[in-house]
Formats: structure tokens, sequence, C-alpha cells
């Protein structure tokens, strides 16, 4: 080879030699960092911000502060949203049942089921009103009492075999979806109408939470009169006939030929059916219970003056400081009654099958309640006419009113 070539040839390999050496010397670099790390890993952790990582005192206290903020936040949201589908799911029980209800009355001449002259007239006119027997001729074990417009409907939605023969079962099956509301959370003891040893014998239910108005499932004056003048074809009611009709001198009177049937409600669009509440809350008498106490019943008789499912209306009560047991929508029951809302409002399904919130107004005091849940054109048939006013709570409304 000539010394050119040769020389040539040499400063050619010369930068290979050099690359694969700097090559070499990093890859030791990587591997000497390797094996440290391995050795002592923890001196690389944060190594470069020079500190401890965990978090400082102060920084721990942001944190949960924002949390808590951020539930303070969201938390009476969440419960709007639940109280918001608990109203809409009653509404749509409540729509339900007027549904039922109109099946009922278009196969039954127009007769509203609950009421002591249609589902509830065995019991007023057996000399046995006082006896629960499936097996006598022509006893109606489709109703538990004389107000009982529940089972009735759900024999006619679920069929006559589907409904139980048992009066216990029947009492806890009263309110079960769609009859009840699920924002009532309340339970029942067994607790009026009947001997120690009856109650004894009857189950813890839910508590009634849809209730009908006895000022529409009660006759008018007319037949007030004549279950006063004929015990014999009621015995039941014969020495308390308001148990079934209703008196000519109370705060609103209704007309004197009213029947529980749509053909005298008059204007159906504004007559309530069913609606929220609850029957029946009275403060615990029992000795060592505090004052404030309150135990919700329920009626296991067959001729009590409101059964398990009517109710007083909400216009009507007596004085709000009376706490007389029985008062659905004042004293001890009111907080339990107007469950929507802010506490102030209930829903009620009409007789036309439309529902709509009632809501209670501010009382400006003892004497002048107000809002459309206190107003007596939705628990009053058309034509009624407003006797006391004072004795509603609603002195604005003049004495002799018709109700629309």
């Amino acid at each position: 080879m000539e010394p050119r070539a040769f020389h040539e040839c040499v400063r050619l390999k010369e930068p290979r030699a050099s690359a694969r050496a700097a090559s070499q010397e990093r890859q030791c670099k990587i591997r000497a960092k390797i094996s440290c790390y391995r050795a002592n890993p923890r001196p690389f952790v944060g190594a470069r911000a020079g500190r401890n990582p965990g978090f400082s005192l102060i920084e721990l206290l942001v944190v949960v502060a924002m949390i808590a903020l951020l539930l303070c936040i969201l938390v009476p949201s969440l419960k709007r949203a639940r109280d918001q589908a608990a109203s809409a799911v009653c509404s749509a029980n409540l729509a339900q049942t007027c549904k039922a209800e109109g099946c009922y009355q278009s196969e039954n001449d127009g007769w509203i089921p609950g009421s002591p002259w249609t589902t509830g007239y065995w019991f007023l006119t057996s000399d046995s009103y006082k006896d629960w027997n499936p097996t006598l001729p022509l006893f109606n074990r489709f109703a538990v009492n004389m107000f009982d417009h529940v089972t009735p409907l759900r024999a006619l939605t679920l069929g006559r075999k589907a409904v139980s023969r048992d009066r216990k079962t029947l009492f806890k099956e009263m309110t079960l979806d769609p009859y009840s509301c699920p924002a009532s959370k309340e339970v029942a003891v067994p607790g009026a109408g009947a001997g120690a040893e009856v109650l004894a014998d009857m189950p813890t239910i839910k508590a009634p939470s849809h209730l009908t108005m006895y000022t529409i499932m009660r006759a008018g004056p007319a037949m007030y009169d004549r279950v006063k003048d004929n015990t014999a074809q009621y015995p039941s009611s014969a020495d308390e006939p308001d148990r079934v009709a209703q008196y000519s001198k109370w705060e609103i009177v209704v007309p004197p030929g009213y029947m529980p049937r749509h053909g005298c409600l008059g204007r159906e669009q504004l007559k309530v059916f069913v609606a929220d509440g609850l029957r029946y809350a009275s403060y615990d008498t029992t000795e060592g219970t505090t004052d404030n106490t309150v135990v919700i019943g329920y009626d296991v008789s067959t001729f009590g003056k409101k059964g398990i499912s009517c109710a007083t209306p909400p216009p009507t009560g007596g004085d709000p400081d009376f706490f007389a047991p029985g008062f659905e929508y004042n004293s001890q029951s009111r907080p339990y009654s107007y469950r929507h809302g802010d506490n102030n409002r209930i829903n009620a399904g009409f007789f036309d099958g439309h529902v709509e919130g009632l809501r209670l107004g501010p009382d400006r005091d003892e004497h002048h309640y107000t809002g459309r849940a206190v107003n007596p054109q939705y628990y009053y048939p058309s034509r009624s006419v407003v006797k006391k006013p004072a004795a509603l709570h609603m002195a604005h409304i003049p004495a002799g009113t018709v109700l629309p």
C-alpha cells in the first residue's frame, strides 16, 4: 500500500473509535446512576426541589376547608333534588288513584268510593257493624271500614282474587304504592276504636299519607236528619249521625240533598278527591314520656268517624292551639301533612284526574290563614255556603259566601 493511502485510512478510523468511546462512557454513567439509585433511592425523591415532598399543616387545612365548602354547597342541592323527586312520585301516585276512581265511578253510576253511602254501606246498615266476618251474606270484604277508598280501588284495578281476605293484611296493603306518598316515612300503631285484645292483634303499618275529605264523603243535612230519625236502618250511626252526614249548623253547610256522587260535586276540576295528609297524630300521654312526644296511630274499627284514610279538610279544625287528635292539618299533624316544598305544600288529586300542589301561605294571625291549601272551595261541593268564617281561620271570607 502506498503511504498516502495508508494515512487516509487511519484518518477514517479515528472518528469511529472516538464515537465508540463516547458511547461507552455514557453507558457507564447511566449504569452508575442506576446502581446508586438501587442502593439508596430516597435521596432522589424531591432532590431537585431540595425539600421533603410531604404536605404541610397549612396545605392540609386548606384542602379540608375546600372539601367542607363543597359539601356545604352540594348537600342542600342533593336534598332539594331528592325532595323534588319524592314530590314527583307522590303526584304520579295521586294521578293513578284519581284514574282508578274515575274507572270506579264510571262503572257504578257516578258513586264515589270510600264513603259510608257507597263502599262502606254494609257497615252503616248492618246489625253486626262491629264485626269483621267475610262469611256473612252480602258482607263487603273489599273495605276495612266505612271510609276505606283504597281496598275497593285495589279490587277494581288488580282483580278481586288479588285482594286478601285477612283484615290485618288489608291494613298493611292500604299504604302500599300507589296509595301513599314516598316522602312520608312515619309508621302508625293500632290506637283507636277497639278493645285492648283487638289492638294487640293488629299490625304496625306505614302511616296513611293520602287521604280523602270527609266533607266530600259524607252526605248532606237531609240525610243527617234521616239517619237521626231512622236509627233502625242505620244502627252504626244511631247516636252520632255526623259519622255519615253533615250537620246544617256547621261552619260550612253543603247543599241539603248532597250525596257522595259525581253528579252532586259541581265543578269537578275544583274538588279534591285525595290529598297529602297524615292521620292520626296525637301527644303521647303515657307516664314517663315528654310533653312533646307525638304518637301516630290508626283506627281499627269498622265504623270510625273518619276511619284510617279520611280527613278533616285543611281549612277546618277549630283552635290551632287546641292539640286534639284527629285534625290532620293543624297542631301536631301539621309538619307531617305539609311535607313538600318548604314544608308548606300538599299535593292534591282532583276528581277530573289532574294533580297540583296547594301551598299554605303565612299565618297572619290565629284567625287568618292564607294560601290555596286552606281555600275551602277545593274541599266542599259546589253551592256550599260559608256560615262561620272564624271557625275556618279565614276571617277574610264573608259569611254567606257561596263556594264555586
